[in-house]
């Protein structure tokens, strides 16, 4: 189990990855282009990069819940079964991994304001 545990947790951060920088939704409407200035697309940038970095801080359990939940959009029905784990469960584990997210992000929002 542990060893399916790091395959999913593998590729779902692939196709995470794959998801965040593909460039077909910016391809679609050319609106975008005119709206983001390069310093606003550098500052998404750096905060993108720093979310991704504070979620590779998540414990696996939490880290699985969450993305699972919030970069794939999956009921939590349906990640209770994907995990073998309980509704109640997803929950708890999505709300601490809410909170930790909360805490690592604290630092970096303090620092620029």
């Amino acid at each position: 189990s542990w060893l399916f545990a790091v395959a999913r947790n593998e590729i779902l951060m692939t196709a995470r990855r794959k998801k965040i920088l593909s460039m077909e939704r910016f391809e679609e409407d050319e609106t975008v282009c005119d709206i983001i200035s390069p310093l606003q697309f550098t500052i998404n940038s750096e905060l993108q990069e720093i979310i991704q970095q504070a979620i590779q801080l998540l414990k696996p359990a939490y880290r699985e819940v969450y993305l699972l939940r919030e970069i794939e959009g999956l009921s939590y029905e349906e990640i209770a079964k994907a995990t073998e784990s309980t509704v109640s469960a997803i929950k708890s584990k999505l709300f601490k991994a809410r909170m930790a997210l909360n805490d690592l992000l604290a630092s970096y929002v303090k620092e620029k304001r």
